[in-house]
């Protein structure tokens, strides 16, 4: 029921992955620019959790369900938004068909992944 209502009213959840590892509710929002907004809000406070805020030792990675255009678009966004990033590349890649299905059409998603310290 809660699904066919977020349907209804176009409301777009925004999930993240806790400290834990478990999946979470993070933002219910209703328009692709504030989901924009708060993927890149969860990836500032990952990586102020991280002490890397600058994510200069750290990769950035693009999801998406079934619009690539979409995802390249947010990961030139992502690259004005972390210019001072490790990795110069950002990668983009479809997500899993069987998340894709879960998530449905027009899914994006961000992650930042500490580089192991044997790299350092």
């Amino acid at each position: 029921m809660a699904a066919a209502i977020g349907t209804l009213l176009q409301i777009k959840p925004v999930l993240a992955i806790n400290e834990g590892g478990k999946l979470d509710s993070y933002k219910k929002v209703r328009t692709e620019k504030q989901v924009r907004e708060a993927i890149i809000e969860g990836l500032h406070q990952t990586l102020e959790r991280l002490g890397d805020p600058e994510a200069r030792d750290c990769h950035i990675a693009v999801a998406y369900t079934d619009n690539k255009e979409q995802a390249e678009n947010f990961r030139e966004q992502l690259k004005a938004e972390f210019p001072n990033r490790f990795e110069e590349e950002i990668v983009v890649r479809p997500l899993s068909l069987l998340i894709s299905c879960h998530i449905g059409e027009n899914g994006l998603g961000a992650a930042v992944i500490k580089r192991p310290k044997e790299l350092n």
